[in-house]
């Protein structure tokens, strides 16, 4: 799970990338969920994302990242 709060004036788009192995990211939608999106009142909104899949301990490690474009 991942929460970031994001501007709601900005002028980029956010952008989830999930990698395996810091070197080859993907922004495929399949790959996480949005749980949930708060406005927050200020121009700001709080974002919650999951892997679409459950990640068992011991499985494979997955790191996440936020791209701005």
């Amino acid at each position: 799970v991942v929460t970031f709060r994001e501007n709601l004036e900005a002028l980029a788009d956010l952008t989830v990338e999930v990698s395996g192995d810091l070197i080859t990211w993907s922004s495929d939608p399949a790959m996480t969920e949005l749980v949930s999106r708060v406005d927050n009142g200020d121009g700001t909104a709080t974002v919650t994302v999951r892997m679409s899949e459950r990640i068992d301990p011991g499985q494979r490690q997955f790191f996440v990242r936020l791209r701005a474009d």
